[in-house]
């Protein structure tokens, strides 16, 4: 919708079909456009120059150039414009976005270095940039919505709020140092702050037994595997077949690398079921496809477990057995720094009788 004074009105038509008539300029001093967005408008004041070809009806739009900029009205209202005078009509505006590269991912990272980020700092953000790497489409092309429906994919697949705001924030600082800091996401996504469901000791037994009970080995195996580990979800492709032989496997999150010593008995177990499962390399937890579990799968299957063994669904996740593992640790060290204490205060009473200070004969006679 276009309004002001009729005299854009009036010559319009006859602008659009007088081909025949040779170029025509007609001037509006203080003409006020009015261009609709959605069920508002806005009144944009300007000195239009418009000629017979620069006024055209062409798959819906309706381009006018001005002396100053380009405003297109395409079907329903939607309003782009330049900054650069225009001589022609063209087809609306696309979204251009921005093609990523490893190579712009490494030359980003170098600059974290040169810049004095951490050497944990900067393989945090490699990893972030390698999952949002390998989540573009194959001509790895970022456009204006890229990172919302990478948000939005994060969150289906189980991760937590703070897990997701910290891979959007990497992704981020990649924009901004290729200068299209327009196709950033603002905003953060609210972590919780009321303390979650803590998994006990007995609880996860019944876990144990509940899979026992239903034949699902592999969920057991999940289940010992990530609460006797310490495993995160992310780390549970690293538990190889090659990694079960050796009894130790690479644990790597984010920043975070280190190597888990498998228990005897977790051990054993794992060994036996990749015999019987025919697998001789790569991960132990794969699908029938031999494709390594989706953090959805791993969720799924031990909440399966829920009701046989009566525990909260809630509390039937990755989350809380790894949790788990933690709070065990932390009692058992509280434990040993105990026994180690009073083993050392044993020691110096021990000592302080065989050498300590007694005083002499004639010390005590002074002192009486």
């Amino acid at each position: 919708m276009i309004s002001g004074e009729n005299p854009l009105l009036k010559h319009a038509p006859d602008l659009v079909g007088a081909e025949k008539r040779g170029p025509r300029k007609i001037l509006f001093p203080g003409l006020i456009l009015c261009v609709p967005i959605g069920v508002e408008s806005l009144a944009v004041p300007f000195k239009p120059c418009y000629n017979k070809s620069n006024l055209c009806k062409k798959k819906g739009a309706v381009e006018i150039f001005c002396d100053k900029m380009l405003i297109s009205l395409i079907g329903g209202g939607a309003m782009q414009r330049t900054g650069a005078v225009c001589q022609k009509a063209a087809a609306p505006l696309k979204a251009i976005g921005v093609t990523v590269s490893e190579e712009s991912i490494r030359a980003y990272l170098e600059d974290l270095n040169h810049r004095g980020r951490r050497e944990e700092t900067v393989r945090f953000y490699a990893a972030k940039l390698k999952t949002f790497y390998d989540y573009l489409p194959p001509d790895k092309q970022i456009v204006l919505n890229t990172l919302e429906t990478w948000r939005q994919a994060l969150l289906a697949e189980g991760y937590a709020p703070a897990t997701v705001n910290t891979n959007i924030s990497a992704a981020n600082g990649l924009l901004d140092y290729l200068g299209r800091r327009d196709l950033q996401l603002t905003g953060q996504l609210e972590t919780e702050t009321a303390p979650q469901s803590e998994l006990t000791r007995t609880e996860y037994l019944r876990l144990l037994s509940a899979a026992r009970a239903l034949e699902k080995e592999r969920t057991y195996l999940l289940v010992k595997a990530i609460a006797l580990t310490g495993a995160h979800v992310g780390e549970l492709p690293q538990i190889t077949v090659e990694a079960v032989q050796s009894g130790r496997t690479p644990a790597v999150s984010g920043s975070e690398q280190r190597r888990v010593q498998l228990p005897r008995c977790l051990q054993a177990e794992l060994l036996s079921y990749c015999r019987r499962q025919g697998l001789t390399a790569g991960p132990v937890f794969v699908t029938r496809s031999r494709r390594p579990l989706r953090r959805t799968q791993v969720t799924g299957d031990i909440q399966s477990l829920s009701g046989a063994a009566r525990v909260a669904p809630e509390k039937c996740n990755p989350r809380c057995l790894r949790k788990l593992y933690l709070v065990t640790q932390a009692e058992i060290d509280r434990g040993v720094r105990l026994l180690a204490e009073q083993a050392y205060d044993r020691l110096l009473d021990t000592e302080q009788l065989a050498v300590g200070w007694d005083e002499l004969p004639e010390q005590k006679k002074a002192a009486q």
